[in-house]
């Protein structure tokens, strides 16, 4: 289901402010690099736009522009990420790019235009590690079976 579908597992962090990440490919070759699956809440970046092929669970856009931050507020990205996904609509993106997953949606790459999230938490778990599974993205369908 995950090639078809195109389901990453994002991780939280247990402890301190929680957030959920995924992996992403930049280039040609490819560089992996683990990203904050965000939509724009999480802080301030600055920098320049650029573009190149990304890819994320079984999808590529060629020439998909994205940041390319120099500045990041404190506290922003934590080991094991380097960045951020925005999740956000085209509309309300600070620069005015279309996102990643937008332009997967437009381009008909996926069955449905639609994403679903299903998210794991550890609320008053003292067991939790500070890495815990997550739960995972969907992108073009949603799981059924995590529907509940």
């Amino acid at each position: 289901m995950a090639a078809k579908y195109g389901t990453t597992e994002p991780t939280k962090r247990s402890t301190g402010t929680s957030f959920f990440f995924g992996s992403l490919a930049i280039g040609t070759p490819p560089t992996a690099y683990d990203v904050i699956l965000d939509t724009g809440s999480s802080g301030q970046a600055s920098g320049r736009l650029g573009s190149d092929v990304v890819q994320m669970a079984g999808f590529s856009v060629p020439n998909q522009t994205f940041a390319i931050c120099d500045n990041v507020s404190q506290g922003l990205l934590s080991n094991p990420v380097s960045g951020l996904l925005g999740l956000a609509f085209q509309t309300i993106a600070s620069s005015g790019a279309v996102p990643f997953w937008q332009t997967l949606a437009a381009s008909g790459a996926w069955d449905s235009p639609l994403m679903a999230f299903h998210l794991t938490r550890y609320l008053n778990d003292t067991t939790a590690k500070t890495l815990e599974y997550g739960g995972s993205l969907s992108m073009g369908a949603y799981n059924m079976f995590d529907v509940k």
